[in-house]
């Protein structure tokens, strides 16, 4: 799902079974718009790759992100412990969460590769 982070268009994958947070990205992809502070914990990440539970911290970015025609200021960004091959191969730079689609309903058409809210 194309994110738009500031100027710059960036690829996500939505879990549709992630927990309740906004943003998570990895190191690599998330250095135009990683917080400059760390100031939340997500506590018992599950990583489904090594099986390895962690903790992911993150904080405010100050750029504008921009998500299925929705402008959000100062969301809150989860960074990966590390590099993720699960990421790198699907060529996004981390995951959406639910937290953004509580007061939606979530469309997902594989066939036409569309994604759309409604309310």
């Amino acid at each position: 799902m194309p994110v738009q982070i500031g100027n710059e268009k960036i690829n996500f994958m939505y879990d549709c079974g992630a927990s309740m947070f906004t943003l998570n990205a990895t190191p690599k992809y998330s250095k135009s718009f990683a917080p400059k502070q760390l100031t939340d914990t997500l506590y018992n990440i599950n990583n489904g790759e090594s099986g390895t539970v962690y903790n992911a911290v993150g904080g405010k970015t100050d750029k504008q992100v921009k998500i299925l025609g929705n402008t959000y200021k100062n969301m809150t960004v989860y960074l990966e412990k590390g590099e993720s091959d699960i990421f790198e191969e699907a060529k996004v730079a981390g995951a959406i969460g639910n937290k953004l689609f509580l007061d939606h309903i979530v469309i997902i058409d594989f066939r036409t590769k569309r994604f759309s809210l409604v309310d």
